[in-house]
């Protein structure tokens, strides 16, 4: 049952994200730029990906796909890592970068994003 609790949080808290990223790019791009200035923001991505990818490793068996979920898990820890080795400098540098992409990548990859999350949290539900 933690586990699919898991699982469903994180696909709920994306497909949001995401809604926000399509309907708002603006104000996505806003808050990005904002986040980009907290001081522990490094350290935020990091560990998110972090905790959550060992989340999902671990809760594997837990999820109605349980190799989806070991493979999910295993690339936000391999992201995490390469955000640690990447640097606070240049990590800070791309999301900058990515702010200045534009509506005409973050709605239609907000939308994308949205139903992807969307479909884990309803796995999840689906989920032993």
């Amino acid at each position: 049952m933690t586990g699919a609790i898991v699982f469903f949080a994180v696909g709920a808290l994306m497909a949001l994200i995401s809604l926000w990223m399509a309907l708002q790019p603006r104000g996505f791009v806003d808050g990005l730029t904002a986040f980009c200035e907290w001081r522990w923001f490094h350290a935020f991505e990091i560990l998110s990906r972090l905790v959550i990818g060992v989340a999902f490793v671990v809760q594997s068996d837990a999820f109605i796909y349980p190799g989806f979920a070991t493979g999910f898990g295993y690339l936000l820890v391999a992201v995490g890592l390469g955000l640690a080795m990447l640097g606070r400098g240049r990590h800070e540098r791309f999301a900058r970068w990515t702010a200045t992409l534009g509506p005409g990548v973050f709605r239609p990859a907000g939308a994308i994003g949205f139903l992807l999350g969307a479909l884990l949290a309803y796995l999840a539900t689906q989920s032993v």
